[in-house]
């Protein structure tokens, strides 16, 4: 039937529209959004009824937050051209759990000094933020995290300062750019991976799992540098070099490291060397030197080993060690079993050693062994002191070769025991 002209039917709301009409949309308050014009800081302060800040640009090139163009500041509300910014502060409140921050959109652009994000559980990094000064980011709770998305982007000029606290930190995308980067997270046994396109420097690391580190140039510490990791140390790089000045502190777990170049770790504790790839490989610490039981340990060029109690690698049947070249020096017994031939270099001493080789075992031109107790060689040919400016003295010899022995000490030799085709 038509209704009279003029008439409307009004059609009654229903319980389900007027709940959606009572929702409250959840975004930053403007008296919780502070911008100052004058030095281009932006202040964010995240309560109870306001747990996620987007920090991004709107498409007529505005700096938003939550979607909104509408910034607090001292001349009233205003918008704010995203290139005037010049630093982020956000503050959440720490007795939250689950408040978030998203730093959105292209910021490579803007001459951003420092960016400090604290007292939240989750950042997420999905845009390119170029910071000249400090990037700094504190974590509360667990289950949280530091991360970037695809197109997260840092380019960090000065010190970053990530404090995960029980929550992990994953910024793996290799176009990051850090400087020094101090990162601790202390507890929960949760991994911290850190990427970057050339050299980073590691200052204070603190890691209750796993350091994850790859660089597309160096990875290095600073003097004094604090690097304390239980779990295992994953390093891909150009070169690495941690613990090289002796006030650092340095103590992993075990490494795993690949470098087109060298890796030069000196640690404070023992050292458990998992798979290995460099040119050149130096070891320091005043206790032990050790391999895992499957470890591949290849140096193409030179293995430095100085392990203060102790150095063994290669030494069970399902791990490999393959070197160039190897110096070592101990003040306990030396085990190492090369799967090639094993060529000594430079001043080598130990109380005792053990060298096997599926090889020859030689030493280099005016290279020395000094071994004041029992030296036991093993290896297709033995070949050592050959040359007049070699050095060999040992406390007592055990050889076996299926080739020749060809050994010239420098002292009296005591043969305990020699079995071979040829002596001399």
């Amino acid at each position: 039937m038509r209704l009279p002209f003029g008439k409307k039917t009004r059609r009654k709301k229903s319980a389900k529209s007027l709940a959606y009409q009572n929702l409250e949309e959840r975004r930053v308050l403007t008296t919780l959004v502070a911008f100052d014009a004058a030095t281009g800081a932006l202040d964010i302060d995240l309560t109870a009824t306001n747990d996620v800040a987007t920090v991004a640009v709107a498409s007529n090139g505005n700096l938003t937050v939550n979607g909104s163009q509408d910034l607090s500041s001292a001349a009233g509300t205003q918008t704010a051209a995203a290139s005037s910014l010049r630093s982020i502060q956000i503050d959440g409140d720490n007795t939250r759990v689950n408040q978030r921050v998203n730093l959105n959109s292209n910021f490579s652009s803007v001459a951003i000094q420092n960016v400090v994000v604290q007292n939240v559980n989750q950042v997420t990094v999905n845009g390119a933020y170029d910071v000249a000064g400090v990037f700094n980011v504190s974590l509360v709770g667990t289950g949280g995290s530091l991360s970037d998305g695809a197109s997260g982007q840092l380019s960090v000029g000065g010190v970053s300062t990530l404090a995960a606290n029980n929550n992990v930190v994953l910024l793996d995308n290799g176009s990051h750019d850090f400087s020094i980067v101090n990162v601790t997270n202390a507890g929960n046994g949760q991994d911290i991976t850190l990427s970057d396109a050339n050299d980073i420097r590691l200052s204070n690391v603190v890691s209750t799992g796993d350091l994850n580190v790859t660089d597309g140039g160096n990875i290095t510490d600073t003097t004094g540098a604090v690097i304390s990791v239980p779990g295992i140390g994953r390093l891909r790089a150009a070169n690495v070099v941690l613990g090289d000045t002796p006030t650092d502190s340095t103590n992993f777990g075990a490494i795993n490291s690949r470098t087109t170049g060298d890796t030069i770790l000196s640690e404070d504790s023992g050292v458990t060397l998992l798979n290995i790839e460099a040119d050149n490989l130096t070891v320091q610490t005043n206790f032990g030197i050790f391999d895992g039981r499957t470890s591949a340990i290849n140096v193409d060029s030179l293995a430095t080993l100085d392990g203060g109690t102790r150095i063994r690698v290669g030494d069970n049947g399902t791990d490999t060690f393959n070197a160039g070249a190897v110096n070592f020096n101990s003040n306990g017994h030396v085990n190492i079993f090369e799967d090639s031939g094993l060529i000594l270099t430079g001043d080598n001493t130990a109380p005792s050693v053990s060298l096997f080789s599926q090889g020859n075992i030689a030493d280099g031109v005016s290279s020395s062994l000094n071994v004041s107790g029992i030296a036991q060689f093993e290896g297709a040919n033995i070949i050592l002191g050959d040359t007049a400016t070699d050095e060999v003295n040992t406390g007592s010899l055990h050889s076996f070769t299926w080739g020749d022995l060809d050994y010239d000490e420098d002292s009296s030799i005591r043969i305990v025991e020699s079995n071979n085709e040829a002596n001399r």
